[in-house]
């Protein structure tokens, strides 16, 4: 039922704390700041950095990057909206106070994950930096080729198809606009495909355009199955 909260855009609640998803009208300053909560820390090789806590982390480097906690103060203050918060140390230890409820340092990891996922944004964990910077070129080079669209050509595409106002569309978060995108292409591909493989004697192929859509990592993309690969060497051979 979790997954109806963030279709319907509401809040997602903390210990009494609402947590409110990102819209589109807000998108490109969420995108501007969001880095803040996405650094891989523990892939620093510093044991200390990888036993403090995120929040913590981000206060140490913020002494020779000040810019980080401004980008995080940034991210609370849209994701929080008009609830009161402060963010200091009380008796030496890192307090993340939101009306009055106190969250410790190693609980705002919670509140991290909720905004990353309200806002469909996820962190790889890849210990193998050779394997991460082979995947991250890969990821560049399929860009590339498919021209995959802009944000402002994917916000006309979705005007375009729903027929929904732009200042309607600014109203959406984020996650309703990508998953409603993403089931758009679904129902084109099914209007455009139906007919020729009915005609074809293909219709066992058509793909039913209410079918699950699998959450996918951010390098799914890049990966081939067995068979394909198979196929690569055989040619290759």
């Amino acid at each position: 039922m979790n997954d109806l909260i963030d279709v319907f855009g509401k809040p997602t609640e903390y210990k009494s704390i609402k947590i409110y998803p990102v819209k589109i009208v807000d998108i490109l300053d969420f995108y501007t700041n969001v880095n803040c909560l996405t650094i891989n820390k523990n892939k620093i090789p510093d044991v200390e950095i990888i036993k403090m806590s995120y929040l913590l982390f981000l206060f140490v480097i913020s002494h020779k990057e000040p810019e980080f906690l401004e980008m995080l103060f940034k991210i609370l203050n849209m994701v929080l909206k008009d609830q009161e918060f402060t963010l200091g140390f009380e008796n030496e230890q890192l307090i993340f106070k939101v009306n009055d409820i106190i969250i410790t340092d190693y609980e705002f990891d919670n509140i991290r994950d909720i905004i990353l996922k309200q806002n469909l944004l996820s962190i790889e964990q890849i210990l193998d930096p050779q394997l991460e910077k082979r995947l991250k070129e890969a990821e560049e080079f399929m860009s590339n080729k498919n021209k995959s669209a802009s944000l402002e050509e994917r916000i006309v595409a979705y005007h375009c198809v729903s027929g929904m106002k732009y200042e309607d569309i600014e109203q959406l978060t984020i996650y309703q606009f990508n998953k409603g995108l993403e089931r758009m292409q679904l129902i084109k591909n099914f209007e455009v495909y139906t007919y020729p493989l009915l005609k074809g004697g293909s219709g066992d192929k058509i793909q039913d355009w209410l079918i699950h859509i699998e959450e996918r990592g951010k390098y799914d993309h890049l990966l081939i199955s067995e068979s394909e690969f198979g196929k690569i060497t055989n040619n290759i051979n």
